[in-house]
């Protein structure tokens, strides 16, 4: 499940958040960004925009717009992935930037790595 706080304003445009659970069969080759916080939020993507990791290392991406009006991350997405690791339960957080400051959409990605491998201590 994908969750997002509500609008939100910041004095460098627009600033918002969404969630997400690294899944690799749901996600290893593309990222669906939430239609309604796009909507909601008056983000306008781009079909070439930047991720940012905690490190400030960046990459390119495409961002692809579907028929059915959904939005994913596709080219570039498997490689910040791999740049960084990623591991199933990894947990994400996208935090948008676009307007003053910005060229194109920048959007930062905060990595948390889950700290229990399960319930039985294993």
């Amino acid at each position: 499940m994908v969750k997002y706080p509500k609008k939100r304003s910041s004095s460098s445009g627009v600033d918002r958040h969404f969630f997400k659970v690294y899944l690799p069969t749901d996600s290893s080759k593309r990222l669906n960004i939430p239609k309604q916080l796009v909507v909601d939020n008056n983000i306008q993507l781009s079909s070439e925009m930047i991720l940012r990791d905690q490190t400030r290392r960046s990459w390119p991406v495409t961002t692809r717009f579907t028929s059915d009006g959904r939005y994913w991350i596709t080219k570039g997405w498997h490689d910040f992935c791999v740049g960084n690791n990623i591991q199933e339960n990894d947990y994400f957080t996208f935090e948008f930037h676009q307007g003053k400051g910005f060229s194109r959409t920048v959007i930062d990605v905060h990595i948390t790595r889950p700290t229990c491998k399960g319930f039985n201590g294993a």
